[in-house]
């Protein structure tokens, strides 16, 4: 018999935690499947999202159907477990019906992808052990998916990533439904240690010039951010991303972007190693001229800084010229230069 919500009997046990009425109503009907209620729930699913652990092994052992389909957001008991960081839930689960964790919830998500967004690196490396094509699994839909490298990338999870190259080494240069990588999406959420993890190595180095479906590498997207990652900026491969696809610069998109104190640093730091070109300046010039009546002291205070980082980098190409002069002087003599003036 059911309530106005769907609710067996089992149901009020479970989400009261009565285990010893847990255990009769079990008993007494083993063969029963125990059917979900209105909100999609199962009394599996009840005692796995509450971390009722005695309740689910009962169930698991006495019941000879248990119901674990799809419960609410088409998540499975499993997916309950995770979310709520039940691990002794979690491992019963999954020893029990292994291929759960590969069942999608409604929006693509599997229980490993929450695994290691929550950083659950022991319940992770468990079930990579049992089968590790599982990393290859994306989640999310067929045109916006992500995968499990840029999941721990966008949470800042160091360990989890090391826990995952462990298992899977050739994981590292997976990319998204938007060709971004794993710096790509490190960048996006300022995760400044996973940006210094994936650059300490060589071997991980090549990220820095791999352009999105938009055209942007990790080094445009941070100037496009108003963040401040020097590891990133100074790092020998930088200078292969002067363009993206709309042929702009990462000086060009820090410049277009609201100054701010962290933007301006970017600016100097990116003029300092001569990551910009001649047209950086001839547009900049132009950029965001100050109207007659135009007195708001914001807008002023965002010119001035944008003329500093343009006065600098203006600087910098002088001195790059007289260098150059210098030593092309030493090395032809003046009647040499004097002839190509000419």
């Amino acid at each position: 018999m059911t309530d106005a919500s769907g609710d067996i009997a089992l149901h009020k046990a479970v989400r009261s935690q009565h285990l010893d009425v847990v255990k009769f109503l079990v008993k007494e009907d083993p063969e029963f499947e125990f059917p979900p209620n209105h909100a999609q729930e199962t009394p599996l699913y009840l005692a796995a999202e509450s971390g009722f652990h005695d309740a689910l092994i009962i169930i698991l052992k006495s019941c000879k159907k248990p119901t674990y389909a799809a419960g609410p957001s088409n998540r499975t008991s499993l997916h309950a477990a995770v979310i709520q960081e039940h691990r002794d839930c979690i491992r019963s689960l999954w020893r029990w019906n292994k291929p759960l964790c590969e069942e999608p919830d409604l929006w693509g998500w599997n229980s490993l992808h929450y695994d290691v967004k929550l950083g659950m690196e022991d319940v992770f490396s468990d079930i990579l052990v049992w089968k590790k094509s599982l990393v290859y699994l994306p989640a999310g839909s067929e045109n916006d998916w992500t995968t499990v490298i840029h999941i721990a990338a966008s949470e800042g999870d160091v360990d989890m990533i090391i826990e995952l190259l462990n298992h899977c080494p050739n994981c590292w240069d997976m990319l998204k439904s938007n060709n971004q990588n794993a710096l790509h999406v490190a960048v996006l959420n300022n995760q400044d240690k996973v940006v210094r993890f994936l650059l300490d190595s060589d071997k991980y180095d090549n990220l820095i010039d791999e352009p999105d479906s938009d055209g942007n590498t990790p080094l445009h997207l941070l100037a496009a951010s108003g963040n401040h990652m020097p590891k990133l900026i100074k790092h020998p491969r930088a200078k292969r991303t002067l363009f993206k696809k709309q042929n702009q610069t990462p000086l060009d998109i820090a410049l277009s972007c609201k100054a701010t104190t962290k933007n301006e640093k970017l600016g100097r730091d990116l003029c300092r190693i001569g990551l910009f070109v001649k047209h950086d300046f001839e547009l900049k010039r132009k950029y965001r001229p100050l109207r007659e009546d135009d007195h708001d002291k914001a807008n002023k205070a965002d010119q001035t800084e944008v003329e500093n980082i343009m006065k600098s980098a203006q600087m910098h190409v002088v001195v790059a010229t007289l260098i150059m002069t210098i030593t092309l002087i030493k090395r032809f003599g003046s009647s040499s230069l004097e002839f190509g003036s000419q």
